[in-house]
Order: C-alpha cells, then sequence, then structure tokens
C-alpha cells in the first residue's frame, strides 16, 4: 500500500508493472467499500519487547486505509 500510495503520488501508479498491486488492493476491499488493516506485526504495550504501539483498527475498516486506497485508485483510474 505505501509503495502505490508513492507512486500514486509521483503519478506513476499507472505504469504496467504496478498492475498486480492494484487487483490486489481492489481484492481487499471490504463489500462496504472500506479496507481494514491487513497483519499486526507489534507487540501489545506492556510487553517487555515492545517494537510499536499503533492501533490499526484490528476492529473493523480504518479510516486512513480507506483513504489512501482510494487516492491510490484514483491516481490509477480505478476509481
Amino acid at each position: 500500500m505505501q509503495g502505490l500510495l508513492v507512486l500514486s503520488r509521483l503519478g506513476r501508479v499507472t505504469d504496467p508493472r504496478a498492475s498486480d498491486a492494484l487487483d490486489l488492493l481492489e481484492r481487499r476491499r471490504l463489500p462496504d467499500g472500506r479496507w481494514r488493516a491487513g497483519g499486526h506485526w507489534w507487540h501489545p504495550p506492556g510487553r517487555a519487547t515492545m517494537r510499536e504501539a499503533v492501533d490499526w483498527g484490528r476492529g473493523g475498516p480504518h479510516e486512513m486505509i480507506t483513504l489512501n486506497a482510494l487516492r491510490v485508485l484514483r491516481g490509477a483510474g480505478r476509481s
């Protein structure tokens, strides 16, 4: 997602090499039109080996991920 967002901001997301990633982004869209975070790679707060304490919205769709996904798709002409 981050790579697609960078390509979109550079105006390069229409490059044919990005098509597989764009297809994957579209497949991960929820039926209500939003996206949720994928995996979670951090330990919860309070653990001795905490790496990151960010709430990516484990319980449901995430607003920033949805916003960025829509920006990418619009930039690719797929919105």
